[in-house]
């Protein structure tokens, strides 16, 4: 098995892959080309945008199952604790959890996330996302992302390490942090956030980040919005791969469940969602991710070279 020298797992909340139908899929409108959407219901086929980012054609493509054996419509709960683990969470639970995950759930987080699997075997792992004082000051719920991070028993990134280059706000161009923090916040473009990270990253031989934005902007149901906001993420995407030695790292990408390739639903969608992986064990990652319980498994394998 083909062993990168470090993995950049970039979480997008709820994106599935849907049917070639511009009124309702923001997909059929981009232009980098980094989500290609399948043609036909077996996902052999993908449709990329005649001026494609090469980069984004040099990918490896596929699809994960989001349902994992459970009826109703995959929830994020369940869903991220699944990728994140390599437990089927929904299947433990007998149900798809919505939004924060419960106390059981948050057990498993805590001890059988990748980061933390990845840290005990002795690789530097990090959750590349900041925070704010306000999220310690407002004491909202934990997310399975912090709860990820927070098992490795150091303290989040701050405001500081943002401006530091070593993490990255969630809405990836830090114009929230601006409109809160002031000027001293830089606004990033997409390109120039996707560089940072891509720095941040390379401190780490296994890093996650979270961009859950995507997710909010499939609930509005706005499809204008929902195109540029695809085009904000694929600019970002183009200026990471950009600055990412793929001879050397494995960037993988991947979702929870569908949401925003539907904007006629207005709701999570039961669709399989993408995996794309570019660098060393990319075809590894595609062919062996079947449903989302599977990745977390395979990126730790590559990463021991087992």
């Amino acid at each position: 098995m083909v062993r990168p020298d470090g993995i950049l797992f970039i979480f997008l909340d709820g994106i599935g892959i849907g049917v070639d139908d511009g009124s309702c899929n923001p997909f059929h409108h981009a232009r980098y080309g980094f989500f290609p959407q399948f043609l036909d219901g077996a996902g052999t086929r993908f449709r990329f945008p005649a001026a494609a980012d090469p980069i984004a054609r040099a990918g490896r493509y596929g699809s994960a199952d989001a349902c994992l054996g459970v009826s109703g419509t995959p929830q994020s709960a369940t869903g991220q604790a699944t990728l994140f683990t390599g437990i089927n969470c929904a299947e433990l639970l007998g149900h798809h959890l919505t939004a924060f995950p419960n106390e059981k759930l948050a057990r498993i987080i805590r001890d059988h996330n990748m980061l933390l699997r990845a840290s005990r075997s002795g690789r530097s792992a990090a959750f590349l996302n900041g925070y704010t004082p306000r999220f310690h000051e407002m004491g909202w719920p934990h997310s399975v992302s912090t709860i990820t991070a927070m098992s490795l028993g150091r303290p989040l990134f701050m405001i500081e390490d943002m401006l530091a280059g070593k993490a990255l706000y969630h809405d990836i161009t830090q114009e929230m942090l601006q409109k809160r923090y002031g000027d001293r916040i830089p606004l990033l473009a997409p390109e120039e956030a996707g560089r940072h990270l891509a720095r941040a990253a390379s401190e780490w031989e296994f890093a996650l980040f979270e961009h859950f934005w995507t997710d909010h902007v499939g609930h509005r149901g706005d499809l204008e919005a929902a195109v540029g906001h695809v085009e904000l993420v694929e600019r970002f995407l183009s200026g990471l791969l950009g600055a990412t030695p793929l001879e050397e790292r494995l960037l993988v990408l991947a979702s929870d469940h569908g949401n925003l390739e539907d904007m006629c639903a207005r709701g999570h969608t039961s669709n399989p969602v993408p995996v794309a992986a570019w660098g060393p064990g990319a075809d590894t990652v595609v062919q062996r991710t079947r449903d989302l319980a599977d990745l977390a498994p395979v990126l730790l394998d590559l990463l021991s070279g087992s």
